[in-house]
């Protein structure tokens, strides 16, 4: 009797144990979408993955239903990470863009990836575009999708909100250098030509042009060559031997 208790006590202790571990969630699938889920993420750097292709705990923290604008466009860049359906084969892949308006649904936008290699861990990084319908304050149901070779089978889905805080984008530290270099050269441009003007203006004295030389008369053994030099005292001298020779002239008579 005791030996089939005890056999009993071990038989519910093993399946025991065995419901709990069925029962505790995968760590890998807990960090990540559910089969046929869309987990969106804004920016390239949102929701990273590891070498396999499965979110890491950081990525799983940006995690967000709503995406938003790119600083100083009019573009949001929208990053998904998909745990794709059973049937998810390689070949090309679509996700698609859909907006209800006045109670009606209609497609926005498709987006094509060629090179999808069948993984059914899916991310990509996707720019919707404001000039091809996209709107802020909207929301989308996005689909992922394939074709089988007869009709599009809806691989995941999910529903992403676009939104606008007004962020601002971050200055760039070479742009910062550059303005900085650009008025250190400026400055140093302005010293150069002050200096340059104190230095012409202690030559030239005052700056100013210097005054006009007036000519002097040359003189030559003592005689100007001017008017009333050379010229009169040679007519002076022609009337006082004129002079000096009618006197002679008169004494002789």
């Amino acid at each position: 009797m005791r030996s089939i208790l005890r056999t009993l006590l071990m038989s519910a202790t093993f399946v025991a144990a065995g419901a709990t571990v069925s029962l505790a969630p995968s760590p890998v699938w807990a960090a990540g979408p559910n089969s046929e889920e869309i987990w969106f993420g804004t920016g390239q750097d949102s929701l990273e993955v590891d070498e396999e292709g499965k979110l890491t705990e950081a990525g799983a923290k940006t995690k967000a239903n709503e995406i938003d604008r790119i600083p100083g466009t009019e573009d949001w860049e929208l990053k998904l990470h998909a745990r794709l359906g059973k049937y998810a084969a390689e070949g090309p892949i679509y996700t698609e863009f859909y907006q209800t308006v006045q109670g009606k649904e209609y497609i926005v936008y498709r987006h094509e990836d060629a090179d999808y290699d069948g993984s059914r861990l899916y991310t990509t990084v996707i720019t919707l575009e404001g000039n091809i319908g996209f709107n802020k304050d909207r929301e989308y149901r996005v689909q992922i999708v394939q074709n089988n070779g007869t009709k599009d089978l809806i691989m995941a889905r999910g529903k992403v909100k676009l939104i606008d805080t007004g962020r601002e984008a971050p200055e760039e530290e070479g742009e910062d250098e550059g303005e900085e270099e650009g008025e250190e050269e400026e400055e140093a441009e302005a010293e150069a030509g002050e200096e340059e003007e104190e230095e012409e203006g202690g030559e030239g004295g005052s700056g100013e042009a210097p005054p006009p030389i007036e000519d002097t008369p040359a003189k030559k053994k003592g005689c100007t060559v001017a008017s009333g030099g050379a010229l009169d005292v040679g007519v002076s001298g022609l009337a006082i031997l004129l002079l000096a020779a009618a006197s002679r002239r008169r004494r002789r008579d």
